[in-house]
């Protein structure tokens, strides 16, 4: 059998949990396959990295599992009903094995769950807050204070210590700070980071640095930058339960909901993904705060399940 998993060329970013995903999705359909069985052990055996992969969809099986099911009244549930569910559990497997990898997880000193967010008190006095679906490892000792957000979004209150400064590493910038509050969030496309109070320098992987004060934001990323301007009181003003977005596009903001959000997020209209976006967003209910969000730009949400919702 020839393997429907091996990447194209143009498809750099197929990662082994995208392939784990897909191999789940194929078994599933076919389990007495002998040889889409072989040609998925010889895809297992390739490389560590793919028995890692298959363990982290392994997981995310389980939890489709125990997912509650919303069902039809008896006289107006169709037959399509049982595969359209079996086609979104797939797709719901797929979408969440794309998220932060078990790699990242298991690297990090600290995880906020999904829907959570977490506070944490570091030893040399700063707080970090830390958004829901994000990872950070923090390196603190007598000579440097040195954070990686690994995924997701932080705002920090660091300590003074103009012996230490204290940085936050992301793949598109380096952020260095006395002692300030600012946020740094990983987009899609780049690093997002904003000042609260103080003022931080922002070096990019282009050797370009910057200087922002309060109010002031920079995105970094794919050999670009762009700054601008806005309240201090909008820096770091999401919760849990809250999303805010300055001139945020849509694909950035529905990365941010999908950490808010215990199941899937898809859009199926991929020209609503570079549209920008302002406003802070209710996501106690994420369908009904992401209608709010799209109602400006044409878009329509639809909840599908309790887990599944549609962007189109």
């Amino acid at each position: 059998m020839t393997s429907p998993f091996k990447p194209a060329a143009d498809q750099t970013q197929d990662t082994p949990l995208r392939q784990a995903a897909r191999w789940s999705i194929l078994l599933n359909e076919a389990p007495g396959d002998d040889e889409t069985r072989l040609a998925f052990e010889q895809w297992l055996d390739q490389s560590p990295a793919h028995a890692v992969a298959w363990a982290d969809v392994g997981h995310v099986s389980q939890l489709l599992q125990r997912a509650p099911v919303a069902s039809l009244p008896a006289r107006r549930r169709p037959r399509r009903w049982i595969a359209a569910a079996s086609g979104m559990a797939a797709a719901l497997v797929l979408v969440v094995a794309m998220g932060p990898s078990m790699a990242t997880r298991l690297s990090a000193d600290h995880v906020a769950a999904v829907g959570q967010e977490d506070v944490i008190a570091l030893a040399d006095g700063s707080i970090v807050r830390l958004a829901p679906g994000s990872a950070i490892k923090v390196d603190l000792t007598s000579h440097r204070r040195d954070v990686r957000l690994l995924a997701g979004e932080a705002y920090f209150e660091a300590a003074p210590d103009r012996a230490r400064p204290f940085h936050v590493q992301t793949g598109d910038a380096r952020v260095t700070v006395l002692g300030t509050g600012f946020n740094v969030r990983l987009g899609e496309v780049g690093t997002d980071i904003a000042v609260r109070h103080g003022r931080v320098r922002v070096d990019r992987t282009d050797d370009a640095s910057v200087l922002l004060t309060d109010g002031e934001w920079s995105r970094a990323g794919s050999g670009t930058a762009k700054l601008g301007l806005g309240s201090p009181q909008v820096v770091g003003a999401w919760s849990g339960d809250r999303m805010v977005a300055v001139d945020q596009t849509v694909a950035d903001m529905l990365g941010d909901a999908r950490r808010r959000h215990h199941g899937a997020i898809i859009l199926t209209n991929g020209r609503l993904a570079p549209r920008t976006v302002t406003g802070a967003y209710d996501m106690r209910d994420p369908a009904a705060g992401l209608a709010v969000m799209m109602q400006p730009l044409g878009g329509k949400v639809r909840r599908i399940t309790p887990w599944l919702i549609i962007v189109s």
